[in-house]
């Protein structure tokens, strides 16, 4: 069988070149000079095939521009696949002698030219040659990565390869620079910013994120709710055996705020805020020793410090008692007292509280703070002056007596743990929510409400006044009741290791400061 022979418009007297992609010669590359070139095993061949093949198996014939393949009788011969007689080839064409015997392909380059190949004949080569050695596709993708680069680095032309060169060496050279300019830039913020010792601890709580969808969330509520389950049993336990605790708990829970605060600190000398330093990813840095990065400089998040706590109303001009330590907090934390000793002023960035069955929150001011004992005087806006106050007992408590304890305990994740369910499918669904927000959509959904628990006075001094009523921190600040429903005490401080005891600060001393506010 002839196949149809290869068109040509040119008579330009291109010179063949042979390249070898299989056997013993495989990526040699040979020029030939003759009009009529035999190929075969015979030492007279233009193009020797190795022992074995035959002595002489075809001829390559100039014509025109090209060259014809003949095939001499009783030999097998294809051409891009296909077996011929004679063929008018191409260049490019992929010639193979007896059906597993050598590859070659033929080329024609122009007179004068090289024998390199350009980037496309060297991958189209190779994937030749892996595609005839066989085995798996892994093993065929291998042998193709192995050889393009090293054909690229030998058989193309110098200038080609210099250019390579020069690119890569522009790629290194910008990657170099943008590495260099990245810890420049780090450098540089390290440079301003400033090492703060107890940073780093308040940090950890300014950090922590409200868990509010998925598994994270269904954890924290289950475990709560874990945790919160036998306060609920004791408080039904104590409706059910006291009318009158059950009324006190319901007119005081009225009264009763829930408090959201959040603090940062001001350089000393010029006022400016502490602010977080943020790298080139967007995300602080840190020191090697885990302490954020802080500057006044720049436009990096200021540090802010969130908590909760508790309060009551003492006053219809919207007065509200509670602990200095929740007015004030970083004058109990360590940490917080550590960053101000290294120069750095505390205030409060904001200051917010909640009332049972109020949609929105208030701002609070704190008015007066306690120089001897661990109360404060706030002053706060809106529906705080339209329910009752509580009224501080004359007398003061003794040992024995049956108290009752409001406050929030735990903040917003009790208050999560106790939420009904659909508030919580409600928020669950509400995307990434925060510190605020949370508490907000509490407060819409009618949420907020303080727990209560009961517990006897066990001893009584003219600063303190301890008892076994239990609770935990985010309740500093509510009110400690009789069962006549006078506030004894403000709860102050929890001694765990006490037998579960915990501490108020008794009303006489609240009587004082807020005569003293009053006054003004």
């Amino acid at each position: 069988m002839t196949a149809p022979a290869h068109a040509s418009s040119t008579h330009e007297r291109l010179v063949p070149l042979i390249v070898h992609l299989s056997g013993w010669r495989r990526g040699e590359s040979e020029r030939l000079a003759s009009d009529s070139i035999p190929i075969g095993a015979s030492v007279d061949a233009g193009v020797r095939l190795p022992a074995g093949s035959s002595a002489h198996a075809a001829t390559l014939q100039r014509r025109g521009a090209t060259y014809e393949l003949i095939v001499e009788p009783g030999n097998d011969v294809w051409v891009n696949g296909e077996r011929v007689d004679r063929i008018v080839l191409a260049s490019g064409d992929v010639l193979e002698i007896g059906r597993g015997g050598p590859v070659m392909r033929f080329r024609l380059r122009p007179p004068g030219a090289g024998d390199d190949k350009s980037p496309t004949e060297v991958f189209a080569d190779c994937w030749e040659c892996a595609r005839r050695e066989g085995g798996s596709v892994m093993s065929r993708t291998g042998t193709f990565a192995a050889q393009v680069p090293r054909e690229l680095a030998t058989k193309t032309s110098r200038g080609f390869r210099v250019a390579v060169i020069l690119m890569l060496a522009v790629l290194v050279a910008a990657v170099s620079f943008l590495a260099g300019r990245t810890l420049s830039v780090e450098r540089r913020l390290a440079r301003q910013s400033i090492r703060v010792e107890g940073i780093a601890e308040l940090m950890t709580r300014a950090e922590e994120p409200i868990a509010t969808s998925g598994e994270v969330f269904e954890r924290m509520v289950d475990s709560l709710q874990a945790g919160l389950s036998s306060a609920a049993q004791r408080l039904e336990a104590l409706e059910s055996q006291s009318g009158a605790a059950a009324r006190v708990i319901e007119a005081a829970m009225r009264s009763t705020l829930f408090l959201q605060g959040a603090y940062g600190f001001q350089d000393s000398t010029t006022g400016l805020p502490m602010r977080l330093v943020i790298g080139p990813d967007g995300q602080p840095l840190r020191g090697r020793d885990g302490i954020p990065a802080v500057t006044t400089q720049g436009t990096g998040p200021e540090v802010e410090v969130m908590y909760t706590g508790t309060g009551f109303v003492v006053a219809s001009e919207g007065l509200v008692l509670t602990n200095r330590h929740v007015a004030t907090p970083w004058s109990y934390e360590g940490a917080a007292r550590r960053v101000a000793a290294q120069g750095w002023r505390p205030v409060m960035r904001r200051f917010v509280g909640y009332l049972p069955g109020v949609d929105a929150p208030f701002d609070v001011v704190t008015v007066e703070v306690s120089d001897s004992v661990d109360l404060a005087v706030l002053r706060c806006s809106g529906p705080v002056r339209t329910v009752p106050p509580l009224q501080l007992a004359e007398r003061r408590a003794r040992a024995g007596d049956e108290v009752l304890v409001l406050g929030y305990p735990l903040g917003i994740q009790a208050m999560l743990a106790r939420a009904e369910a659909s508030v919580v499918r409600d928020l669950e669904g509400a995307g990434d929510l925060t510190f605020w927000t949370v508490a907000e959509r509490l407060s819409l959904a009618g949420q907020i409400t303080p727990l209560a628990s009961r517990g006897i006075v066990g001893q009584v001094t003219s600063s303190t006044v301890v008892y076994d009523a239990e609770t935990t921190h985010g309740g500093s600040g509510g009110p400690v009741l009789t069962l006549a429903g006078e506030v004894v005490a403000v709860n102050s401080a929890i001694l765990p290791d006490f037998s579960g005891s915990n501490l108020g600060v008794p009303a006489d001393r609240a009587s004082v400061l807020v005569r003293r506010v009053g006054s003004r």
